[in-house]
């Protein structure tokens, strides 16, 4: 039997909208900043050092309508001529935009815990420029490299009306002044307008699984003018007209309790919340810290990176070795196992590299943690199969033998547990427990259905939190048609309600999970879910934590 690294060594992290890496700092001084306005919307652009605070702030009346450009790595020039070297954190225009879009100004460290390390042992900066805009009825703008993130957002209050330029290719110019290039996907107006319009904001990705390949072996990047004003949110799932690009909707509805969902109906996860259920006396203490561990204090839906892609798999999948580095788990306990990989599949984007492998007809799940497929082949750092036909839970990591505790999730859940499907949100209703990853989840400590621990780190400590395994609940009172909630809102909403969330991992955000393969990507990219669907609707207060069962140490 092939044992690797003990499991109290290991640290899975989970982060939606920043890689692992660097450490974090309480006494961040801000650097040196340098505001100016340079165009007719104007701009306010930024500097800071590593580990110091990076400011923005429009003149007053205005507020940031784009992030136009933001580096953290080693960037070089000055505000209007910023230009990104070798060292860069691809997130960082996402993680900035969704800071700081919509506001008069904002704040932000500039860090690897806030970015990642793009380049571990060289001194980092951060630049970015932002467009302001005064307009009451303003515009938004967005730029993307290819594979990166478009991210609009509008002032409180308004939401996007219209797409006034979308091109994913070779397009010119500036906010107010786009221009579509020879290369040009003739989608790019429809799957942005069905992607945002009617949203405060959202997010598309500028890659070809999202708009088709318009020039192939081209370098391409997506640029977007929406206009913004107030209104009301329309959904998720309801058509809306584009002034540029006709009409366009997300697939049609799965008929009602037709999705298919994993483990038996008692399962925990599968087992709605009881009317009486009892409160953990802490619950307010715990709620209060986990709203104020991020500095993103509100709901993401993990779904470009930081999330699961799910392949389905049968019998006639050809097999491939995968070979476990770190903890082989079940059905991984020699330290490789044939698995059915289809062609084609990927990892997760992110530093936790997730992958699923499920077969419906036997119930099975093949779970990875850093998965990757090199010139050897497959391997894993932490890999288990999982019967999808059962509870859900796997024996306590104090049961020998202790590996059989572990799977590709840090509190040992397996990867398809708590997963938002493309199947339940088309059919209009989750109908198991969704899983939660925060920062301040409790370390060493776990209850059941969790099996192992979160390892202790800077955040995540022993003696605060809520531990692998505690459930948390939307409060059930709650009356969601006076939120605001889109319609897929509503079902995110409603499945806390009714079946709550386990804590299942370590994240810097209040991360929910909702499958990534590129064929989920397609269908979310139509507007059916975005990665902020509840941000702003759900106060997180409003969560409650149910009675913390027996707790089990695993001494991490």
């Amino acid at each position: 039997m092939k044992m690797l690294f003990s499991s109290r060594w290991l640290f899975v992290c989970l982060v939606p909208i920043a890689a692992c890496g660097g450490t974090r700092d309480d006494s961040l001084e801000p650097a040196a900043a340098a505001l100016a306005g340079t165009d007719p919307l104007g701009s306010a652009c930024s500097t800071a050092d590593e580990n110091g605070v990076l400011s923005l702030a429009c003149p007053a009346g205005q507020t940031i309508t784009s992030v136009q450009f933001a580096s953290y790595g080693t960037p070089t020039g000055s505000c209007g001529a910023f230009q990104k070297g070798s060292c860069d954190a691809t997130s960082t225009t996402t993680i900035l935009s969704s800071t700081c879009v919509g506001k008069q100004g904002c704040s932000i460290a500039a860090n690897n815990t806030t970015f990642g390390d793009p380049c571990v042992g060289t001194l980092k900066r951060l630049d970015a420029q932002a467009s302001c805009s005064g307009q009451a009825s303003g515009s938004t703008c967005g730029k993307a490299s290819e594979n990166a993130q478009v991210v609009l957002g509008c002032p409180d209050g308004q939401t996007i009306t219209s797409i006034d330029f979308a091109s994913y290719g070779t397009p010119s110019g500036s906010c107010g002044s786009f221009v579509a290039g020879a290369c040009n996907a003739s989608s790019s107006a429809a799957v942005v307008s069905s992607a945002c319009v009617g949203k405060s904001s959202c997010s598309i990705s500028a890659d070809n699984g999202t708009f088709g390949d318009p020039c192939v072996g081209t370098v391409k990047q997506l640029e977007v003018q929406a206009s913004c004003s107030g209104g009301t949110t329309t959904t998720g799932s309801t058509t809306t007209s584009s002034t540029t690009g006709g009409t366009a909707a997300p697939p049609p509805p799965a008929a009602a309790g037709t999705a298919w969902r994993p483990f038996t109906a008692t399962s925990p996860w599968n087992t709605p919340i009881d009317a009486n259920a009892a409160v953990d006396p802490n619950s307010g203490a715990l709620v209060a810290d986990f709203a104020t561990s991020s500095p993103w204090p509100f709901f993401t839906i993990n779904i470009q990176s930081y999330s699961v892609p799910v392949y389905y798999v049968d019998g006639s999948t050809p097999l491939q070795t995968v070979r476990a580095t770190v903890v082989g788990g079940q059905g991984f306990d020699t330290g490789q196992a044939q698995v059915p990989i289809p062609a084609g599949a990927m990892p997760a984007e992110g530093t936790d590299q997730h992958l699923s492998i499920v077969n419906k007809q036997t119930n099975e799940e093949w779970g990875m943690w850093e998965a990757a497929n090199g010139s050897s082949g497959w391997t894993c750092a932490v890999c288990a199969t999982a019967d999808l036909g059962g509870t859900g839970i796997r024996p306590p990591t104090q049961n020998p033998p202790w590996w059989m505790g572990h799977g590709p999730r840090a509190c040992g859940f397996p990867l398809s547990a708590g997963l938002i499907t493309v199947d339940e949100m088309r059919q209009g209703s989750i109908e198991h427990a969704l899983v939660i990853a925060y920062p301040h989840i409790r370390s060493r400590y776990y209850t059941s259905p969790a099996s192992t621990a979160q390892t202790t780190t800077d955040l995540a400590l022993s003696t605060r939190g809520v531990p692998c395994g505690g459930r948390m609940q939307l409060d059930p009172s709650l009356d969601l048609d006076t939120l605001g909630l889109s319609a897929s809102g509503k079902v995110v909403a409603r499945a806390l309600q009714k079946y709550g969330a386990f804590v299942g991992d370590f994240s810097l955000a209040m991360s929910l999970y909702a499958e990534a393969s590129p064929a989920a990507q397609t269908v979310w990219n139509t507007g059916l879910l975005s990665t902020y669907e509840i941000k702003d609707q759900i106060a997180l207060n409003r969560l409650r934590v149910l009675q913390i069962g027996s707790l089990y140490d695993n001494g991490n």
